[in-house]
C-alpha cells in the first residue's frame, strides 16, 4: 500500500485516532453540546464514528441524523444505534430531508479544499431559526505562533497539525468565512487542550501537575484566541438570506 502521506508522515494517521469522548467541561464536544436545545433535530455532518453525536443522543435527547462519506467510521457510528447516511452532504440534501434546528461541524471544514459549498449547503438544511455549530483548529494557537518563530511547520498524525488538515482558520477568519456564506456568528469560545504535549515541557512542567491544568482553564478563557485550541462558535442563519 502506498502512503499517501509521504513526506508528511512515516505512515498513515490512524483512522480512529479521535474516537473518544472528552469529559472536561472545556473540551469541544461538551461545549457544543451546551448549545444544542433539549430534544432539538440536529445534523451531524462529517460525524465520524459518532461520538459526538452519541453524546448530544444521550445527554441532550436530541433526534440526532448523520452524514459521514467514510464507510468504516460510518459502519462504527450505526453499531452505537445512530441513523447514518454513508453519503456526502449535497447526496443527502438532494433527498429533501426535513429541516434541523441544529447543524454541526466539528472539527470538518479544515478538513475540506472548499468549506464554502459544505456551508452553504447546511444554511439551506437549517430552520430559519436554526443555529450552526462549529469547532476548528487554531492556527493562532500560541504553540504554533512560537513554532512559527522557530521556522517550524511540521505536520503530526493528530491535534493542531494533523497532515489531514487543509484549511487553517483564526477566529476571525473563521467568522468572515461564516458570515460570507449566510451566518451571524453569536458566540464564540475557546477548547482547552490540557492534552497538548506543551504543556508536559518546561516551563509549564513547574507548575505543579495539579494545578496546571486550571491555570491552562484560565488562560484559555481569558485569552482564547490565543490559548483556546479550538476555535468554538455558534452561528445563526442571516435574516434575508
Amino acid at each position: 500500500m502506498v502512503n499517501e502521506f509521504i513526506g508528511l508522515l512515516p505512515k498513515p494517521p490512524e483512522p480512529y485516532r479521535y474516537d473518544f469522548p472528552g469529559d472536561d467541561p472545556q473540551d469541544p464536544h461538551l461545549l457544543l453540546a451546551h448549545w444544542v436545545p433539549e430534544g432539538a433535530r440536529v445534523l451531524d455532518i462529517g460525524a465520524g464514528t459518532g461520538t459526538l453525536a452519541k453524546r448530544l443522543r444521550d445527554a441532550r435527547g436530541a433526534m440526532i441524523v448523520c452524514v459521514e462519506p467514510d464507510s468504516d467510521r460510518a459502519l462504527l457510528a450505526r453499531d452505537r444505534g445512530l441513523e447514518v447516511h454513508m453519503m456526502d452532504l449535497d447526496t443527502f440534501a438532494a433527498t429533501n430531508p426535513e429541516p434541523f434546528d441544529v447543524a454541526i461541524l466539528a472539527d470538518v471544514i479544515e478538513h475540506l479544499s472548499y468549506p464554502g459549498p459544505v456551508l452553504a449547503t447546511a444554511r439551506h438544511l437549517l430552520k430559519p431559526s436554526g443555529h450552526l455549530l462549529v469547532s476548528v483548529p487554531n492556527v493562532a494557537h500560541w504553540t504554533l505562533r512560537t513554532a512559527l518563530v522557530r521556522g517550524r511547520f511540521d505536520y503530526e498524525p493528530t491535534g493542531l497539525m494533523d497532515a489531514t488538515h487543509l484549511r487553517w482558520f483564526t477566529l476571525d477568519s473563521l467568522r468572515r468565512m461564516l458570515e460570507d456564506c449566510g451566518f451571524e456568528v453569536e458566540e464564540n469560545v475557546g477548547s482547552l487542550g490540557a492534552w497538548h504535549p506543551a504543556y508536559a515541557r518546561f516551563p509549564w512542567n513547574l507548575i505543579p501537575l495539579r494545578y496546571r491544568t486550571s491555570v491552562i482553564r484560565r488562560l484559555v478563557r481569558r485569552l482564547p484566541t490565543v490559548f483556546g485550541v479550538q476555535n468554538v462558535v455558534r452561528a445563526s442563519v442571516a435574516s434575508g438570506r
